[in-house]
C-alpha cells in the first residue's frame, strides 16, 4: 500500500478482488492498479493511525481521526495511540461509540510531562461535540477514556454534549494553556442527562465569563423548550486554576437542571474570575459530599463583592464534608461563602470554612440565608488559623438569616477571633425551632446573636467587658438546658438581665429594675440579687 506504508497503524489485510467499496484510508484500502479492496481484519477496534494520523504535533490530524470514527459501527473503539494530534474542526460522530487513548491522559502544564494520548486544538472550534438534533432526537451511549483534550486557551468551549444521555467519561483531561480567564469551558451541555465523569482533570479552563462547566438550557444555538440537564455525577474529580467551575442555569426556561451529584472532588483556584464559584440557579436535588475547595486572589478588573456559591430557587440541596479553604489574597468584601435564597431543604452537614492569614476570603456570611425553607445544620466549622488577636472583615458571620420553619442547628463551631465590630451569627427569623449546640470565640464590639428563638445547649466564651452577649429578635427565647459563660458577662433575655460575680452588687453592679445577679463566691448573704430600681443607690439590689 504504498499510500499508507508506515504509518504506524498496523494491521492484518485480506485482499478481496470482488471488492469495490470506497477507500476509507483505514479498513479499506484500493490497490494502486487493479480492481479489488484490501480489508483490514478489526475486531472492532479502530486505530486512527491507520487512517493516517501522525500525533507528531506538526500535522493537521483532523481528517484521518473522522475518518477512524466515522468508520467504526455503533459498539465500536476507536483507539488513540500516544501522541499530540492536531485539531482545525470539531470531531463529530461519537454517539454510540468508545474513544480511548492510552492510560495516563497528557495534562501538559508540568515541565517534562510526557504527551500519551492527546487532542490539541488549533482553531477556535469545538473539539468534540456529542449531540442529537433536539429534545426529540436524542443521542445515546458512548464514552470517552484515557485521552487529553487540549483547549489551547481559545474561547469555545472543549466538549460540546448537546441532546444526549448515557455518557461516560473516564481519565479524561480537559486542558487549556491560554492566559488566566480567557479560556472557555470544559464542557458546555444542555439537555445533557445521565452521564458519569470519573477521575477526570479540569485544568485552567473557563474565563470571566464562562464556568469550567455549563449545564444549561440555551448555548451556541442550542435551544432546550421543555427539557433540562440531569443526572450528572462527578466522582474524584479534579478542577484546577479555573477561574469559576460549575454552573447550572437554567435561564429562565420552564425545566430546571436537577440529580447534580459531586463525590470526592477537588475545587482549586489560584485566582477568583467574575461571578460566583458556583453557581445553581433554579436546580434541584444536587449532592456535594466529601469534596475540598480552595481559592485565591481574585483577577485583575474583576468585582470584590462576589458569593463563593450561591443556591437560588433551589430544592433538596445536600452539601456533606465540604472543606472551603482561602488560600491567598485579600478579602472579598461583602461575599458569602454559600448564599441560599428562596430555596426549599437545604442540608449542611461537616462544612469546614479555614482562612489561614489575615484578611483572606469571603467577609460576608458563612452561609446566607433569605427566604429559604426547611433543612437542618448540622457540625458546621469555621476557623481562623492565628494565634493572636487580629483586626479585619475576615469571615464575621457564622450564619446569617434563617429558613422558615423548624431547622437544627447542630455542632456549629467558630473559632475566628477578631477585634473589629460585627455580629457573628445574624440568624433573623420569626419562627422557633433552633437547637444548638456550639462553641465561640471572639473579641471587640460584637453581639454574639441576633434573632434567635429557641436553643438547646449553647456555650460562649467572651472576653468583652460592655458588650451584650445574647440579643433575641422576638423576646421568646426558650432555653431547654443551658447556657454557659464563662466570664463575668451579663445575659440579657426578653430584657431582663442576668449577671454573675463576686460580693455584694449593691452601689457596686448597675443595672434595669428586674435584673437578677448571681453571687459566687459563697461570702456572707444571700446568693441571689433582684434589683429592684434603677442605678447604684441603696437597697437597689434585694437579697432573695
Amino acid at each position: 500500500f504504498p499510500s499508507h506504508d508506515n504509518d504506524g497503524g498496523q494491521g492484518t489485510y485480506v485482499y478481496d478482488a470482488t471488492s469495490s467499496t470506497s477507500d476509507n484510508g483505514g479498513t479499506v484500502i484500493a490497490p494502486t492498479s487493479g480492481t479489488g479492496r484490501y480489508l483490514l481484519q478489526v475486531q472492532n477496534i479502530y486505530n486512527i493511525k491507520q487512517f493516517g494520523a501522525k500525533g507528531d504535533n506538526l500535522t493537521d490530524d483532523t481528517a484521518e481521526i473522522q475518518a477512524a470514527i466515522n468508520a467504526a459501527p455503533k459498539g465500536g473503539l476507536i483507539y488513540v495511540p500516544a501522541g499530540v494530534y492536531r485539531v482545525s474542526a470539531t470531531l463529530t460522530g461519537l454517539s454510540g461509540k468508545v474513544l480511548s487513548g492510552e492510560t495516563g491522559p497528557y495534562y501538559g502544564n508540568n515541565s517534562g510531562d510526557v504527551p500519551t494520548s492527546n487532542f490539541k486544538r488549533t482553531a477556535n472550534v469545538r473539539l468534540i461535540e456529542i449531540a442529537g438534533t433536539d429534545e426529540s432526537n436524542i443521542a445515546r451511549q458512548g464514552a470517552v477514556r484515557n485521552i487529553g483534550l487540549d483547549g489551547s486557551g481559545y474561547a469555545m468551549d472543549i466538549c460540546g454534549l448537546f441532546f444526549c444521555m448515557n455518557l461516560e467519561f473516564t481519565n479524561v483531561n480537559f486542558y487549556s494553556n491560554g492566559a488566566t480567564g480567557t479560556s472557555g469551558p470544559a464542557i458546555a451541555g444542555v439537555v445533557w442527562w445521565d452521564t458519569i465523569l470519573t477521575n477526570c482533570r479540569f485544568d485552567q479552563c473557563g474565563g470571566l465569563t464562562s464556568y469550567a462547566v455549563e449545564m444549561k438550557n440555551s448555548y451556541d444555538g442550542k435551544v432546550a423548550v421543555n427539557s433540562n440537564c440531569n443526572n450528572i455525577a462527578f466522582i474524584k474529580c479534579t478542577f484546577e486554576q479555573c477561574p469559576r467551575f460549575v454552573n447550572a442555569d437554567r435561564q429562565a426556561i420552564a425545566s430546571r437542571h436537577n440529580r447534580i451529584r459531586f463525590y470526592a472532588c477537588k475545587f482549586e483556584s489560584i485566582v477568583w474570575g467574575d461571578g460566583t464559584m458556583f453557581n445553581f440557579n433554579s436546580t434541584a436535588d444536587v449532592t456535594i459530599a466529601d469534596s475540598f475547595t480552595g481559592y485565591g486572589t481574585l483577577l485583575s478588573g474583576v468585582s470584590t463583592s462576589r458569593n463563593y456559591m450561591v443556591v437560588s430557587d433551589g430544592y433538596g440541596f445536600f452539601i456533606r464534608n465540604f472543606n472551603f479553604e482561602a488560600v491567598g489574597g485579600s478579602a472579598v468584601a461583602g461575599a458569602n461563602l454559600i448564599s441560599i435564597t428562596n430555596s426549599i431543604g437545604v442540608d449542611l452537614e461537616n462544612v469546614l470554612s479555614i482562612a489561614p492569614t489575615a484578611g483572606v476570603g469571603p467577609s460576608g456570611a458563612i452561609v446566607a440565608f433569605s427566604g429559604t425553607v426547611g433543612g437542618s445544620y448540622k457540625a458546621i466549622v469555621s476557623t481562623y488559623n492565628v494565634s493572636t488577636l487580629t483586626s479585619g472583615t475576615i469571615l464575621p458571620y457564622f450564619v446569617k438569616g434563617k429558613p422558615q420553619g423548624d431547622w437544627d442547628v447542630v455542632d456549629g463551631k467558630l473559632s475566628v477571633t477578631r477585634s473589629s465590630a460585627g455580629t457573628f451569627a445574624e440568624l433573623n427569623g420569626s419562627n422557633a425551632g433552633y437547637n444548638v449546640v456550639h462553641t465561640y470565640s471572639r473579641a471587640g464590639a460584637a453581639k454574639f446573636y441576633s434573632g434567635l428563638d429557641s436553643l438547646n445547649r449553647f456555650f460562649i466564651y467572651d472576653n468583652t467587658l460592655s458588650e451584650t452577649v445574647l440579643d433575641t429578635q422576638n423576646n421568646d427565647l426558650n432555653v431547654y438546658r443551658n447556657i454557659f459563660i464563662p466570664s463575668t458577662k451579663k445575659l440579657l433575655i426578653g430584657g431582663v438581665e442576668f449577671q454573675i460575680g463576686t460580693g455584694n452588687p449593691e452601689g457596686v453592679v448597675g443595672g434595669n429594675p428586674g435584673a437578677i445577679f448571681i453571687r459566687t463566691d459563697a461570702g456572707s448573704g444571700s446568693a441571689l440579687y433582684v434589683l429592684q430600681r434603677t442605678g447604684y443607690g441603696v437597697n437597689g439590689w434585694t437579697a432573695k
